[in-house]
C-alpha cells in the first residue's frame, strides 16, 4: 500500500469510528477549477426547509438537477469515480465499503446567509456520505449531540473533502450531528455531495 493509500485508509477509519473525517486539499486544482466553471454556469433556485422545528436548511440547488448539461455531468461523474475509488480503499477493513457506489449526487450553492443547522443524516443513507468543497469557504462542525460544543470544527476551502459515517457501517444507525455555515467569502461556496440511499 502506498503512503497516500495508507493516509486515505486512515481517514476512512476515522470517519467510521469517530463519525466524520476531513481531507484538506484533497482535490486537484484542475478538478476544482473545471467544476467551478461548470457549476457556476448552472441556473439555481432557493431550497429552504425546516424539519421538526429543530433543523433549518437554506441554500441553492440547480434548477434542473436531473438534467445537468453534458459537460457538467461528465465532470460530476469523474469526481464520483474518484470518490468511489477513495472509499473502496476501506473495503478490506470495512467490507460494507468494498462495493460502495453513490446512488445520488447533489450540487449545492451557499451564500453568506445560507446554512444547514445541526442535524444527522437519516437512516436512508448507507455506508458513507461524502461532501467535496468545489468553491468558497465555510465552517463545518460535527458533534455527538444536537446541542453543546462541537466535537470538530473545520474551515473548509476549495479542494477539501469530508466523509461522514452513515447507516449500516460498523453498527452505525444514523450519522453524527453536523452543520454547515454560509459562505465565509463574497464568492459563493459550492459543494457536491455523494450518498447511497
Amino acid at each position: 500500500m502506498t503512503e497516500k493509500e495508507e493516509y486515505l485508509s486512515e481517514k476512512i477509519r476515522e470517519a467510521v469510528i469517530e463519525g466524520a473525517s476531513y481531507l484538506p486539499n484533497f482535490l486537484s486544482k484542475e478538478t476544482t477549477s473545471g467544476l467551478q466553471v461548470s457549476c457556476n454556469s448552472l441556473e439555481y433556485v432557493l431550497y429552504e426547509e425546516q424539519h421538526a422545528s429543530t433543523v433549518r436548511e437554506s441554500y441553492f440547488v440547480p434548477k434542473d438537477k436531473k438534467n445537468l448539461p453534458p459537460d457538467t455531468q461528465k465532470r460530476v461523474d469523474a469526481l464520483q469515480s474518484e470518490m468511489v475509488s477513495l472509499i473502496q480503499l476501506g473495503g478490506e477493513e470495512f467490507p460494507e465499503l468494498s462495493d460502495w457506489k453513490p446512488s445520488d449526487s447533489s450540487i449545492q450553492k451557499y451564500y453568506p446567509d445560507s446554512f444547514i443547522t445541526r442535524h444527522r443524516d437519516g437512516k436512508s443513507n448507507k455506508g458513507v456520505v461524502i461532501v467535496a468543497s468545489i468553491q468558497g469557504e465555510a465552517i463545518f462542525e460535527t458533534s455527538n449531540e444536537r446541542e453543546g460544543p462541537a466535537q470538530n470544527s473545520w474551515h473548509l476551502k476549495e479542494g477539501d473533502v469530508t466523509i461522514l459515517g452513515a447507516n449500516g457501517l460498523n453498527g452505525i444507525a444514523t450519522g453524527i450531528f453536523h452543520a454547515i455555515s454560509g459562505s465565509l467569502t463574497p464568492t459563493p461556496r459550492i459543494s457536491i455531495g455523494f450518498r447511497t440511499r
